[in-house]
């Protein structure tokens, strides 16, 4: 099994998150691996941050599983997840090797919670969203589940000061198009229109509109506080408001494949574009939660992060750093449910207040 292993294997190494995780593993210490389809582009990955790297596509789980014998722990970061994270949990199940992932697809959420069993009977951890998606939310939501044990409502907004969008990341939005939104009721995921619900939330340092929006902890804080009503809101502009109200009518042309091929071909286009505001250095992220009981007595908190990206880097190695080290939970977990609310700590310049 995993006992003897050390190693880590960043698969997607070469894209623009799994270069940063890339990076932070090595100053983290950590004994990596890089990996993906692409030869050429591990080539220069390997060059620029001297590590090993090995070429092998998700298509083959036998291909995965000769490529997994000597590592320890995977973070996944070749989205989108909806269709890569299952190859690789099969050959990370059949080698004994720890799967994270940086994913934010409840979609992805719903489906690994599914596999429980097999990660228990295998003795490793599976931990999608081990990044942005969705560590601070699910500290942030932890922690309020503590002050209020008794809680039936969880609502949880983020906003980004000064970031902007990965291409895999508008990719993976792209893929969710026409599905609607969602949130949790009484327990149960339920389709809601596009910004079915608008609120102006306090961050702290500044206020805003926000909006519904399908994100991962409508799956994950369900998961690990077991509050059953959950909404998720995204710092938003009356313009972005609007354009998503439209989706709501041109919900069933998105689900076309070919709809979809031709924004993915725009959002590559322009990627670089899009990535250049992506890695701001000065960028923050700053998190709003409000948890509340059946008598309307409620409790809320704030959180304040760097830089999306980064982060996701960050959270990611550390744990991997935690798992090879032999700190980990088996079986699904999401990142408060095997650490704690106070893991986003662990991260400079993260605060609660």
């Amino acid at each position: 099994m995993v006992m003897n292993k050390r190693k880590i294997l960043i698969y997607g190494a070469y894209g623009f998150t799994g270069k940063l995780v890339v990076k932070e593993a090595l100053m983290q210490g950590l004994d990596a691996v890089a990996a993906g389809r692409n030869q050429e582009a591990l080539k220069d990955v390997a060059s620029e941050y001297k590590v090993d790297f090995r070429v092998f596509s998700l298509e083959d789980v036998s291909k995965i599983i000769n490529n997994l014998h000597d590592i320890h722990t995977v973070i996944h970061c070749a989205g989108p997840f909806h269709l890569t994270y299952k190859p690789m949990i099969d050959a990370c199940l059949a080698t004994g090797t720890h799967y994270l992932d940086i994913t934010g697809e409840w979609k992805v959420f719903e489906a690994i919670q599914k596999l429980q069993p097999l990660f228990l009977q295998n003795g490793i951890m599976v931990m999608p969203g081990a990044g942005f998606d969705v560590v601070p939310s699910d500290c942030l939501a932890n922690k309020m589940k503590e002050l209020m044990p008794n809680a039936q409502q969880l609502m949880l907004a983020f906003s980004s000061v000064g970031g902007s969008w990965s291409g895999g990341t508008l990719k993976t939005m792209i893929d969710g198009l026409g599905d609607g939104g969602k949130i949790r009721i009484e327990g149960k995921l339920t389709t809601v229109p596009y910004a079915y619900k608008i609120k102006r939330i306090n961050y702290g340092p500044f206020e805003t509109i926000s909006t519904t929006i399908p994100w991962g902890d409508i799956s994950t804080a369900w998961f690990s506080t077991g509050i059953p009503n959950i909404e998720v809101y995204l710092g938003a502009t009356e313009s972005m408001i609007k354009q998503m109200k439209r989706l709501n009518w041109i919900a069933p042309v998105l689900k076309a494949g070919w709809v979809r091929s031709i924004m993915k071909k725009q959002v590559e286009k322009n990627r670089h574009r899009f990535e250049k505001k992506t890695l701001n250095i000065e960028a923050k992220s700053y998190f709003y939660c409000k948890v509340e009981d059946k008598s309307g007595a409620f409790v809320e908190g704030r959180l304040e992060t760097i830089n999306g990206y980064l982060l996701t880097a960050k959270t990611a190695a550390l744990i991997a750093k935690k798992c090879v080290s032999e700190n980990f939970k088996p079986g699904y977990q999401t990142p408060a449910s095997a650490y704690g609310w106070k893991l986003i700590e662990e991260i400079e310049e993260s605060r609660f207040f």
